[in-house]
Order: structure tokens, then sequence, then C-alpha cells
């Protein structure tokens, strides 16, 4: 069977007859009839009732039409695929994020690569410390997006500088600076153990 033996089959169902798809086809009406018939040879089946004024699709015609469609529609895909990939439109891009980075800011970002590129399959991780460099240069991934932990340890001619991220610095409710969280300086850190996320 043939794509175009399909797409005659579809054609005289949605049109209703042989002469209304070979028109919307543009090929002769004996090319749409022999077309059909070599489907109902191969096939086997009788695909259209001829009885009447105009061709009704049987029990089993209705079934293959059916599939037919869904064949025809899958090779519409492919070839639009193909076409938003020959201009340049990559297939895939993965993106990994700092953990510190704003997590709204970046889903509403791949919110807008989907509605622009449908057709570019997106895999995000989100990783901590130097995890977002390594799957970089392990090939993992395509764009990197961290602080400035990340930024030193890369050709600076391979990044671009986005908006800074605020930290926000927090007190253990069992430490000793508990109570004076609110006012504490980082004089009054000093000497203390603190964990510091870059």
């Amino acid at each position: 069977m043939t794509l175009d033996q399909l797409k005659a089959l579809c054609a005289v169902v949605d049109y209703g007859g042989f002469r209304a798809a070979s028109e919307a086809l543009h090929k002769s009406q004996s090319a749409i009839s022999i077309a059909i018939k070599n489907l109902e040879q191969e096939l086997r089946v009788s695909l259209f009732e001829r009885e009447g004024y105009r061709p009704q699709l049987t029990t089993r015609g209705k079934v293959i039409a059916q599939k037919a469609r869904a064949v025809l529609s899958q090779t519409k895909g492919i070839s639009d695929l193909a076409h938003h990939y020959a201009q340049g439109i990559e297939p895939e891009l993965r993106i990994v994020v700092s953990e510190l980075i704003d997590m709204q800011t970046i889903l509403a970002a791949l919110t807008t690569i989907r509605e622009q590129f449908p057709s570019t399959r997106l895999t995000l991780f989100v990783e901590n410390f130097n995890a977002p460099l390594e799957l970089i240069e392990e090939n993992q991934a395509d764009i990197a997006i961290g602080g400035d932990a990340l930024r030193d340890k890369i050709d600076p001619t391979l990044f671009t500088k986005l908006p800074t991220v605020t930290l926000m610095p927090v007190v253990s409710d069992t430490s000793d600076y508990a109570p004076k969280a609110a006012v504490i300086t980082a004089t009054d850190m000093d000497g203390s153990t603190q964990v510091v996320c870059q």
C-alpha cells in the first residue's frame, strides 16, 4: 500500500465521491479509482459499497479509513518535524540549573520556549555545587545556569551574566544567635560555623 492510495481513500470519504476526490487531489478520476481498486486488492477487503449514488464505506472500510487517517497524520508530523530541523531548530535542549536559581523564572522561560518551538524536546536538571559545570563538561547538558562558582571555572567568552540572585541568610532556631536573628550582622558571625551555597 502507498500513501497516495491512503490519501485517495480519505479524499473519497471526505469529498463524497471519486470525481470530487480527483478534483481535490488534482488527479484524474480514473487514477483515484485505480488507487482504490489496487488498495482493495492488496488488502483483500471491499472498502466501498458502490450500489448507491455515492460510494459508502463498508464496515471494514470505516475501520481502515480511520487507520489511514492516523497514518497520514503521523506522516505529516514527520514532515513538519523535518522541516523545523531543516530550519536549524534543535531537536532537544538540555538545561541544567543551580538549585539557587529562582525556579519560577526558569519555568516561565521554558514555557516560552515550548510555545515558540513545540517540536524541541526540553530536559531540565536541577543540581547543586559544581554539578552544572560537570554536566556541561560531560556533554550531558547544553546550557548551564548557575552562580559565581560556575562562572569562575569556565571560559568567560562562553557565558552571559544574568540578573543577580538574592540569598536570604537564615539561623537555626537552636543556635545561640536565634534570639537576635533579625538584627545579626556579618561581624557577629565571625568565628561561627556557616554554610554558604554557591
